[in-house]
């Protein structure tokens, strides 16, 4: 392994929250900004500031890398570039640049695959960046470790995170959590499905089955069915056997139920928990369920 990142691997204890300032990150800020301009020189000027030492003109280069954003080098060796660019920018406490940094380790991309050593850093900077508390659900949740896996999942919901939240529905749902009214459930569950997690929509259907205490809970079972199905695009087929049983009033109102929550909420861009960032997101106030 190179001894850069194989350094940045071994330090990932010393993270804090860090960020350059100074004349240098605006810079970087502004070459960033120029990039995505298509300005053919601007990653030229990253590459500057980065070889300099500055740690969000590293982070930069590392992002551009590793989602493929530039053809200037092999295709075999942009992962490698990246991860180097990712390494340098966490020996200096650069808190977006530790998270991709264990992202590539995740990966086992340009660097080797380390789940445990991705993990300590995910835990050291998820109070900056919340995605990396849904990296350390998901890790404890699969490695049976329920109570870390619920204060991460909850931590990452609270922070606005859609699969915190659904990690954290689900969990109280199945028992692996305890506690937790239907009401709760649902919170969760439903900011999830905002995310189009059409899993979330499926399990708030199934807590509206046996539901007598709420009014038209079994409408709104079938509605959240068809809110599944129409994630997963397979609402057409599925739409008659969903509504078997319904009267004709019931099912027309699961039916509108359901376009008028597609009209509500649409489909947000593609995300996925696997790609770098290119700087840090906004911190949203906790939110409690």
């Amino acid at each position: 392994m190179d001894r850069g990142i194989q350094a940045a691997a071994d330090a990932a204890s010393s993270v804090s929250s860090w960020a350059t300032t100074g004349v240098e990150s605006t810079e970087a800020t502004s070459a960033w900004r120029a990039f995505k301009g298509r300005n053919k020189n601007a990653l030229v000027r990253l590459e500057r500031l980065a070889d300099r030492g500055n740690a969000d003109a590293q982070n930069y280069v590392g992002h551009i890398y590793a989602e493929g954003l530039s053809r200037q080098k092999k295709a075999e060796d942009v992962a490698a570039i990246a991860a180097r660019y990712f390494a340098q920018a966490a020996q200096s406490g650069h808190a977006v640049g530790t998270y991709n940094f264990a992202l590539m380790q995740l990966k086992g991309a340009g660097v080797q695959f380390d789940e445990k050593r991705a993990m300590y850093a995910m835990n050291i900077v998820k109070d900056q960046i919340p995605a990396a508390a849904v990296h350390l659900a998901l890790y404890h949740y699969k490695r049976n470790e329920y109570g870390i896996a619920w204060q991460n999942a909850q931590f990452a919901a609270s922070r606005g995170e859609a699969m915190g939240a659904y990690i954290a529905g689900k969990m109280l749902h199945e028992g692996t959590a305890s506690g937790g009214s239907s009401r709760q459930i649902r919170g969760y569950l439903l900011d999830a499905a905002k995310s189009y997690i059409s899993d979330a929509a499926w399990i708030v259907a199934t807590t509206y089955d046996d539901d007598a205490s709420t009014a038209d809970s079994l409408m709104l079972s079938r509605a959240y069915r068809l809110i599944a199905v129409g994630m997963e695009r397979s609402g057409s087929k599925q739409t008659p056997q969903i509504l078997a049983g319904l009267s004709t009033q019931e099912a027309r109102r699961a039916q509108n139920f359901a376009q008028n929550w597609f009209k509500r909420f649409k489909k947000p861009d593609n995300a996925s928990y696997m790609k770098t960032l290119a700087e840090q997101p906004a911190i949203l106030p906790p939110r409690t369920y």
